[in-house]
């Protein structure tokens, strides 16, 4: 009931319905409070989330990990990362190993304000503990190291990856290319293009963006012009930006190219 409630977001009446269960003399148990937590957190009412998490332990009930997972996903989503962290904490003290969804949230909160050293450190501690990172911890890490660009670690995470028998997704394989471009390894992110199709990943309007922008940096109009003629052929409509983007791409591109590609995009987006 407290969850059909929750989903309804009727908090009145929860309250309500918890008051009589307690004056029925049936107090409620850890399933009880951790629903409502979700509940409030689902509705980003962290204050009373908090409150929950306090009254619970008053009432002699003692948090589990779901109580402490569900308390750090709530606060990492919404950029409370002290709260977060200090939660993580708690629940170490409390003597409950954390499980690989609470890590991949630690991780990608701390490497989201910019801490990356203490996301590596914490996925190192992850393995350490013999908690096995899945494909969602994987591609959090890969986009970090990325994102910092240290490539080359974003690279040997995707070959860790693979080695711990883990297939690649569409997020993966975007991280990938971005990553071997920036590299210059040009051709091989063309090649993980080709190994997503063969996967049957349907590549969207910004992997194909990501390889037109890449050999635009690094020259090649032509390769970056056809790789804009492979995306309209797959019936996705560019953005402006993208347009604009492969008229200039070289000085050696006129303004009757301009024309072109401001006429195709017309034409695709009539």
């Amino acid at each position: 009931m407290v969850g059909i409630l929750g989903r309804a977001r009727q908090f009145g009446a929860i309250n309500k319905l918890l008051d009589q269960m307690v004056n029925d003399g049936c107090q409620p148990n850890i399933v009880t409070y951790n629903r409502l937590i979700h509940s409030y957190g689902r509705a980003n009412y962290l204050h009373e989330a908090i409150g929950v998490f306090n009254q619970m332990q008053k009432a002699g009930c003692e948090p589990d990990r779901v109580t402490y997972c569900t308390l750090i996903d709530i606060h990492a989503k919404a950029g409370y990362l002290d709260v977060a962290i200090d939660m993580y904490q708690r629940m170490q003290e409390a003597g409950l190993s954390p499980d690989t969804f609470t890590y991949s949230v630690i991780i990608n909160c701390l490497g989201k304000a910019g801490h990356l050293a203490a996301a590596h450190k914490l996925f190192c501690e992850m393995v350490n503990q013999g908690c096995r990172p899945n494909l969602v911890t994987y591609n959090i890490m890969i986009a970090l190291h990325a994102k910092a660009r240290n490539y080359q670690s974003s690279l040997q995470l995707y070959r860790d990856m693979q080695g711990a028998g883990f297939e690649p997704d569409k997020v993966t394989y975007s991280i990938v290319m971005e990553v071997l471009g920036h590299c210059g390894y040009l051709d091989e992110a063309e090649a993980v293009f080709t190994e997503m199709k063969r996967k049957n990943w349907v590549p969207d309007e910004p992997v194909y963006g990501l390889l037109v922008d890449l050999w635009g940096k690094a020259g090649n109009v032509e390769k970056a012009w056809e790789w804009y003629q492979a995306m309209l052929s797959a019936g996705l409509c560019p953005n402006v930006q993208l347009v604009i983007h492969c008229s200039v791409l070289s000085s050696g591109y006129t303004v009757s190219v301009m024309h072109i590609t401001c006429f195709t995009a017309c034409s695709v987006w009539v």
